[in-house]
């Protein structure tokens, strides 16, 4: 029952305020953005979020846009 439109726009918003952060904004290359939904799963939905970063750098940027991530989408409810 989630809102594709309200998902793509909390993800995007969150990659782009990531993006221009102090602790990543020289490391983030690419703000990470919804490219598109891959499918529907028994628990939800499936996206491909893309972005760019510098090397050796995607690793801990993934972590801090998930645990990000998973904090928006609590006040949101999704």
């Amino acid at each position: 029952d989630t809102d594709i439109d309200k998902l793509t726009k909390i993800i995007n918003r969150v990659g782009k305020q990531m993006s221009e952060s102090p602790e990543w904004s020289g490391k983030i290359t690419q703000a990470p953005f919804l490219d598109t939904v891959r499918g529907f799963d028994k628990d939800g939905i499936i996206v491909k979020i893309l972005g760019r970063t510098t090397p050796t750098e995607q690793w801990n940027i993934r972590a801090d846009l998930f645990k990000r991530l998973h904090e928006e989408f609590a006040k949101h409810d999704i």
